[in-house]
C-alpha cells in the first residue's frame, strides 16, 4: 500500500539527478480492532431476493424436525479470530475455505452514496476442527437467509460477527458449501485508527472497494483475515450506464432488456480479501497488450483516462525487469482501476491496483507508487501474509523493489540506497515488531527496505537476486513468515544470516550497514 503523504513524498539530488525517491504509505491500525456494524437499514424482503437472485430461496430445505432430538453434538465452537499477533479478533478459526462465489444486484443512489445491493455469497470451505458452528465477518448488512450444503442453517448477528449453526455437526476435514444472502447498503468498516478507507467507498458518480487491514465484510461475509486465501467468481449486475471492474478476467458480460448488464470475473488464484476490489463506476477500459502472455488491462475514470494513459506507459519496461530478479509475474492480467475520488493512497489489490484521484500525474513520468504497487503483486499478493505482524515482508520488499528499478534506471548506484533511505530522517523502529496503532509506520517500510539491504551488502548480488527469485517461487501462492524468510534466505546464500537479519527488525537500535563490497 502507498498512501501520498505530503511530508513524505520525498525530492532527492542523486549527483545531478533529481529523483521522487519513496512515496510512504502511512495508514495506522487500532490497538483493539473494533469492527462495528454499520448503521442498520430496513431488512430486505425475502420475495424480493427471491426476485433478484435465482434459485428462488423457497428451495433451500428446511432442517429436518428430528435434528432436534438427535444425540448431543460433538464439535467445538468455531472462534470469532484466529489469533492475529497483532489483531486477535480478524478472522475466524476452524475452517478454511476454498472459493466465494459473489452474485451482486447494484442500485445507484440518486445522489452520491453507497447504493444498495441485494446479494448471495456462496462459500466453498473446508472444516479444520470437529465444528458444531463457525463464524462469518460480515458488518452492517441484513441478512435473510443461510444454508450450509443445501440445508437451512440457524444464525445470530453480533456486532460484525454471523455465527451459523449448521443442521449437523460437521467433523473436521469436511467439504461444505454456504449460502448467506444478504441485502442493503454497504459501508467501509469502521476500525479504529485504520488506513485513509476500508472498503465499499462512493466516488464522484459510483463506488469502489479498497481496505487494509479489513475492509472486505463490509460488502460480502468473508473470512476476513490474509492467512486464508481462496478464489473468486465475482458478478455484479448493475445499470448498464455504468460500468464493472474487479480482480482477475473479465469471463462474460450480459446486457439486459431492464437496463441492466451483468458483469463475472473470475480470479482463479489464492487471493487474501483484503485484496479483492470492485468498482462500479463511469470507466472505461484501455488495453496495453500483453506481456510474457500477461494481459495488461486497466479501468480509468472516464476524465482521468488520459493523465492516468500517461502514467502507464512505461509498465512493460518495469515488468521486464522485474520479472528478471523476481521471477515471472505470478497472474495472468494485471492493470490500475483509477477512480475519482483523492484518497491519499494506493492499494495493491490483486491484479488490479487501485489508485486515488491524487495519485495521477498525468506526466508520463513513472512514479515510485505505480512501481510500489506492481512489485506487490510478488510481494504481499502471490506470497501472502500469514500474521500482520510480519508486515514488513509486504512493505519493505516493495519499497526496496522501488529503490531496485530506479538503480536499474541509472537514477542513483547501489551504493546511494543506504544513505539515501537513513537521509530521510524518519523514525526507525524495528519492523519486525509493529504498534498495532501505527500499522503503516515509516519504519515497516524503510527500516524493512534496509533490512534486504544489509542482506544484499552480505552476500552480494547474485546471491541476494537468487534469494528474491527462490522466495517468490518457494511461496507463491500461499502465506509466509519471516522464520520462512531467514530460513530460504540462508539455505539459498549458504550462509547465517539469522543474527544480521533479526537486528535489523528487532533491535531498538538500529544496525550499521554492512560496508560496501
Amino acid at each position: 500500500m502507498a498512501p501520498i503523504l505530503g511530508a513524505m513524498a520525498l525530492l532527492r539530488d542523486i549527483g545531478s539527478l533529481v529523483v521522487v525517491a519513496l512515496a510512504l504509505a502511512g495508514c495506522s491500525g487500532g490497538a483493539e480492532v473494533r469492527l462495528e456494524a454499520a448503521p442498520a437499514v430496513a431488512p430486505t424482503p425475502t420475495a424480493a431476493l427471491g426476485e433478484a437472485l435465482a434459485p428462488p430461496l423457497a428451495v433451500v430445505p428446511e432442517a429436518r424436525s428430528e435434528s432436534a432430538v438427535a444425540a448431543e453434538p460433538t464439535g467445538v465452537v468455531g472462534r470469532d479470530g484466529v489469533g492475529d499477533s497483532l489483531y486477535a479478533q480478524l478472522g475466524n478459526s476452524g475452517y478454511d475455505v476454498t472459493h466465494y462465489d459473489l452474485d451482486i444486484h447494484f442500485s445507484p443512489d440518486d445522489l452520491d452514496g453507497p447504493g444498495t445491493i441485494v446479494a448471495r455469497a456462496t462459500i466453498a470451505a473446508e472444516t479444520t476442527d470437529d465444528l458444531v458452528s463457525f463464524n462469518l465477518d460480515l458488518s452492517g448488512l441484513d441478512v435473510s437467509a443461510v444454508s450450509v450444503d443445501g440445508r437451512a442453517a440457524t444464525f445470530d448477528r453480533s456486532g460484525s460477527e454471523l455465527t451459523i449453526v449448521p443442521a449437523e455437526p460437521m467433523p473436521s476435514a469436511t467439504e461444505f458449501v454456504t449460502v448467506v444472502d444478504y441485502a442493503g447498503a454497504p459501508a467501509p468498516v469502521s476500525v479504529e485508527e485504520t488506513s485513509p478507507v476500508n472498503g465499499w467507498t462512493p466516488s464522484d458518480g459510483g463506488v469502489f472497494v479498497a481496505g487494509e487491514p479489513t475492509g472486505a465484510s463490509g460488502w460480502f461475509p468473508v473470512n476476513d483475515h490474509p492467512s486464508d486465501r481462496a478464489s473468486y467468481t465475482i458478478t455484479v449486475t448493475a445499470p448498464d450506464d455504468l460500468v464493472v471492474a474487479s480482480n482477475g478476467i473479465l469471463v462474460s458480460q450480459d446486457a439486459h432488456e431492464d437496463g441492466t448488464t451483468t458483469w463475472r470475473y473470475d480470479a482463479a488464484a489464492p487471493m487474501a480479501s483484503y485484496l479483492v476490489t470492485l468498482a462500479i463506476d463511469d470507466l472505461i477500459f484501455v488495453e496495453q497488450g500483453t506481456f510474457d502472455g500477461v494481459l495488461l488491462r486497466h479501468a480509468f475514470a472516464r476524465e482521468l483516462a488520459e493523465a492516468a494513459r500517461a502514467d502507464t506507459e512505461r509498465l512493460p519496461e518495469v515488468l521486464e525487469y522485474y520479472t528478471s530478479v523476481f521471477g515471472p509475474f505470478p497472474f495472468d492480467v494485471y492493470g490500475h482501476l483509477v477512480v475519482d475520488r483523492p484518497f491519499s493512497a494506493a492499494l495493491e489489490t490483486q491484479t488490479l491496483t487501485v489508485f486515488g484521484s491524487d495519485t495521477v500525474a498525468g506526466t508520463g513520468m513513472l512514479t515510485n507508487i505505480v512501481v510500489h504497487e506492481l512489485a506487490h503483486q510478488w510481494f504481499g499478493d502471490a506470497v501472502g501474509l500469514a500474521d500482520w505482524g510480519d508486515l514488513w515482508l509486504n512493505e519493505g520488499f516493495a519499497t526496496y523493489a522501488e529503490l531496485l528499478w530506479f538503480e536499474h534506471d541509472g537514477m542513483f548506484t547501489r551504493d546511494q540506497i543506504g544513505p539515501l533511505i537513513v537521509g530521510n530522517g524518519f523514525p526507525l523502529a524495528p519492523p519486525g515488531r509493529p504498534d498495532p496503532t501505527d500499522l503503516f509506520s515509516p519504519s515497516i517500510y524503510f527500516r524493512g527496505a534496509l533490512t534486504l539491504h544489509a542482506i544484499r551488502l552480505t552476500v552480494g548480488d547474485e546471491a541476494f537476486f537468487d534469494i528474491l527469485r527462490g522466495w517468490t517461487a518457494a511461496f507463491g501462492g500461499a502465506t509466509a513468515t519471516t522464520d520462512d524468510f531467514i530460513e530460504l534466505a540462508e539455505a539459498a546464500s549458504g550462509q547465517t544470516l539469522r543474527p544480521i537479519i533479526e537486528a535489523w527488525l528487532y533491535d531498538d537500535v538500529m544496525p550499521e550497514l554492512p560496508p560496501a563490497g
